[in-house]
This record gives structure tokens, C-alpha cells and sequence, in this order.
């Protein structure tokens, strides 16, 4: 029996000889041993040197890194590329920065690299995630924690794109056409094949629309990816089935059977009429303009259309337009006199599509959990007000109601005090029919808190808690657009962790 760590400091004693005596006992009076006690007090003096070199080390080390920390900043806040980095520091150092210099721990730890700047980047997200992570809920949860009258604005283009991907996730048809569309585009993405589609755009006098990338997650981005594709479908397909005979491409010919059958082209004309209806539902929520008295009807609308074309037998305008090009013969298909393939399982997979598809987007209201009460807001749109004495006493009761069980809730210091907002209803109308019938509902905010909250204090001060509530998500797309600008086609190195 031997001890390693007396053996290894070259200690003489009979562990270092080696012992057949195995008893306890004589294991226990070696550690209490002289010998033995040196050796782990020198292992702990020599762990604790080591630790406080570390310690110098860093401390030395840590004014550079946070320096150097900065500059990542900077060049991430500026839009500008990591590559910058090394001359960004250099430039510091130079005009006077001599933290800086101390960046450089050894030959392998200079902190200088361009790589360096991804760790530290992930750094300071991790941070700044795990600083998000700990609020545990959403924005709007934790606002109305602190005030339960607080409204919130959902991203309608947010939502309505989860409604109709999550919609598509479950449908084979549409998944096989997405991959389709995609191959289409990166085809042409060549500009020799690109000039090929421009000529015979002029040879066959056709629009010259430019195709579009579908956005995996943007997923409405693929409705104008669509209509770009059914307006330039003829064009597309006879280069396809030129390339195919002419200079034997075998994607060509493979592009050009998908596109030249029944479930391909309902498909695209299906999606012209969906796509299209809840784009405009979506862009209705992103003007600035967006009135109150809006919001319901551009729902309801949106709804009603997809709905006609689930239930109908023709579907939407394009869809319609589709089945009367459609033409047998011989027991052949045939479209716009073009002999595409036609089987039972395509027609099948088509009508499977329009009620799978339209099933889901149809509770486009269950994502709106506050649309009850933004519609209710209506009541103080003046060009909403009736005309009709009988009807205008009667108009917004409930409404009014609605508005001030939510900004009032009990149990907590009401914004406006409600029984004098009910008292003030009648002459507020009254005061709106006879002077600003054609204002709008900002228009009327600033008249009333200029020229009569003296005469109508409360209805003055719930006018104004209203006008605090952003109607439109206009602000969440220039979010999107920012993201454009940092990430371009030209930034291809740019990863989505660094974007992010």
C-alpha cells in the first residue's frame, strides 16, 4: 500500500517504501503524520497561488475587456460588422486608449480576433435575455398587473400570419406547394434564366412581374409570392418546358410537371383568394388612421368572405376563374387550352384544402381577445353618432357601460368617477351632434380638453385614458423594416444569433 501524494512529493516513509499493513489504524497515523500534513498544506498554498495569479490576471485584464466590451456594443447598436472589431481597437488604442493594450493576456489569448466578438456578443445577449426571462409573462400581463385597465393592441399582422402557417403546418397539398413555389423562385434566382423569363414575357405579351421569395416566417409574405406566380404562371411554365427539351434540365422538367397539374394551379388560385382577403384584414389594422368604429366591421367582413368561399361551390374570384378555364376532353384536363394532369386525388386534395385551410383562419376573432371593447370605443367616434333624436338617446348605454367596467374595476381607485361619466353621457352626444359630427375621434380628444372639460370633466378625462390606447400595430412593422435594413441580401454572414 503506498500514498501517491507522499510518493509524488519524494517523501521517505514506509507509504512511500510501501506498507503490508492494512490496518485502519496505521492509515490513520500517517495522515497525522508530519510528512503527510507537509504535502497538503504545500498542494493548498500551491492551489492558492494559482488562484491568486488568476485573480491578478483578471482584475489586470478586466478594464480591457469591458472596453472591448463597449466596442462590441457599439458596432452591434450601429449596425456596423464584426470584422470592424480588430480596427475599431486599434483606432482607440492609438488616439490614447491604453486599456485597451492590455487586451493581450498571451500569443493564444489576445482578445484582438475577429471571432472573439461572436462570444461576446452572446455574452451581453444572454444577459439582456436572461433580464427578459425573469419577467415570466408578456409585456401587456405585466402592465396590467400594475393596471388592470390597461388595453392591449395585439400585432395583427403577428397574429394573422401564426393563423394561417399554423393553419398550413397541417395540410400536406399546401406544404408539397410551398416547397414548389420556393424551387420556382430559386430557379430564376439565376440571372441568365432570368433574362429567358424576361424574353418570353415579350414574345408571349405578358406581364413582366418580378417573382418573389416566400418568408418562412412571414408567412402571409407568401400571398404576394403567390399572385406574382399566378400572373407570370404561363410564362414560367414555358421556360421550364424550353429548358427541359432544349438543354435537357432535369429541374426544369421537374418544375414544370409539378406546375402543370390540377392541384398546382387550384392551389394558387385558392390561395389568391385567402391570401389576398386576410392580407387586407391585416393591413386595415396597420393604418394610422384606423378608427375605433373600424375594427368590428374589417373583422366580421374577413370572416364572412372565407367563410363564403369554404361554403360556396366556386370559392373566391380567382378560384371561380380558375374552374371556368378548366375544360375535358377525350378524357383529357385541360387549362386555358394548356393539357395539364388531372387525377381524382387532386381534386380531392384541392377541396380538402379550402375546407382544412378555412376552418382555423375563421376564428381570426378568438385572437382578438380586446376587440369587444375597442369596438365599443366607437361610441365616441362623432361620425358614429345617429342622426335621429330617438336614436341618438339611446345610442352607447351599453357601450359606455362596457368601457367603464374596464377602466373602473373594483376594488381599485377608478380613473374617472363612473356615475358622473353616465351623467355627462346625454349632453356629451348632444354637445357632439350640434358642433363636431364631422371631427374625428383625435380631432375631438384635443377640442374637448381645450374647450370643455370644465363643462364635462369626466367624460374630458376618460376621452383621454382611451386616446392612450394604440389602435394600430404600425410601430411593431417598423420594427420589421429596421430588421430589413441591418439584415441584406449583401450581409449573407450575418447570422440570426447576431441579427438578433
Amino acid at each position: 500500500m503506498y500514498c501517491t501524494l507522499c510518493v509524488r512529493e519524494k517523501k521517505h516513509n514506509v507509504f512511500t517504501a510501501g506498507t503490508s499493513n492494512f490496518r485502519v489504524k496505521t492509515i490513520e497515523m500517517h495522515i497525522k503524520g508530519v510528512d503527510h500534513k507537509a504535502v497538503l498544506e504545500s498542494q493548498h498554498l500551491r492551489r492558492n497561488n494559482v488562484q491568486v495569479a488568476v485573480n491578478r490576471m483578471v482584475c489586470a485584464r478586466s478594464k480591457a475587456v469591458i472596453a472591448a466590451m463597449r466596442n462590441v456594443y457599439y458596432l452591434a447598436k450601429e449596425l456596423l460588422p464584426t470584422h470592424k472589431y480588430k480596427s475599431l481597437n486599434e483606432l482607440c488604442i492609438l488616439q490614447g486608449c491604453e486599456t485597451l493594450a492590455e487586451l493581450r493576456v498571451s500569443e493564444n489569448a489576445q482578445y484582438t480576433h475577429n471571432d472573439i466578438v461572436l462570444d461576446m456578443q452572446c455574452a451581453i445577449n444572454n444577459v439582456l435575455k436572461e433580464d427578459l426571462i425573469v419577467k415570466e409573462n408578456g409585456v401587456v400581463a405585466r402592465l396590467k398587473r400594475e393596471n388592470p385597465a390597461i388595453g392591449g393592441t395585439h400585432c395583427a399582422a403577428h397574429k394573422l400570419n401564426l393563423c394561417a402557417q399554423q393553419a398550413a403546418a397541417a395540410i400536406p397539398s399546401l406544404q408539397r406547394y410551398q416547397r414548389t413555389v420556393g424551387s420556382i423562385y430559386g430557379y430564376f434566382s439565376n440571372s441568365s434564366r432570368q433574362a429567358r423569363l424576361k424574353e418570353m414575357h415579350v414574345i408571349l405579351d405578358t406581364d413582366d412581374v418580378k417573382l418573389k421569395s416566400i418568408h418562412a416566417v412571414r408567412w402571409l409574405s407568401f400571398g404576394e409570392a403567390n399572385v406574382a406566380l399566378h400572373r407570370t404562371m404561363r410564362t414560367v411554365a414555358e421556360v421550364f418546358q424550353q429548358d427541359a427539351e432544349l438543354m435537357h434540365d432535369t429541374m426544369a422538367e421537374t418544375l414544370a410537371k409539378a406546375m402543370l397539374t390540377y392541384e398546382f394551379i387550384a392551389i394558387n388560385s385558392l390561395l389568391c383568394d385567402i391570401l389576398g382577403t386576410i392580407a387586407c384584414l391585416s393591413k386595415a389594422f396597420q393604418l394610422k388612421s384606423l378608427s375605433f368604429a373600424n375594427v368590428q366591421p374589417a373583422v366580421t367582413s374577413t370572416i364572412n368572405a372565407l367563410r363564403a368561399m369554404q361554403i360556396g361551390d366556386e370559392g373566391g374570384p380567382k378560384f371561380q376563374e380558375f374552374l371556368a378555364n378548366i375544360a375535358e376532353n377525350n378524357g383529357e384536363t385541360y387549362f386555358k387550352g394548356e393539357k395539364i394532369k388531372a387525377t381524382r386525388a387532386m381534386r380531392q386534395a384541392v377541396d380538402g384544402v379550402r375546407q382544412r385551410f378555412l376552418d382555423p383562419i375563421q376564428n381570426i376573432e378568438d385572437r382578438f381577445p380586446d376587440i369587444g371593447l375597442f369596438s365599443a370605443f366607437r361610441i365616441f367616434d362623432p361620425r358614429c353618432l345617429p342622426r335621429d333624436n330617438t336614436e341618438r338617446a339611446r345610442f352607447g348605454r351599453d357601450e359606455l357601460r362596457t368601457i367603464l367596467d374596464h377602466l373602473c374595476p373594483a376594488g381599485r381607485e377608478p380613473i374617472v368617477d363612473t356615475d358622473t361619466c353616465s351623467t355627462e353621457w346625454p349632453p356629451f352626444k348632444e354637445l357632439l351632434h350640434a358642433n363636431y359630427s364631422k371631427n374625428s375621434f383625435q380631432e375631438l380628444v384635443k377640442i374637448m380638453a381645450t374647450q370643455h372639460a370644465g363643462f364635462l370633466p369626466e367624460t374630458t378625462k376618460l376621452l383621454a385614458a382611451i386616446s392612450v390606447i394604440p389602435m394600430s400595430t404600425v410601430p411593431c412593422e417598423r420594427g420589421f423594416s429596421v430588421q430589413n435594413r441591418i439584415k441584406t441580401k449583401g450581409r449573407a454572414r450575418l447570422k440570426a444569433e447576431n441579427l438578433d
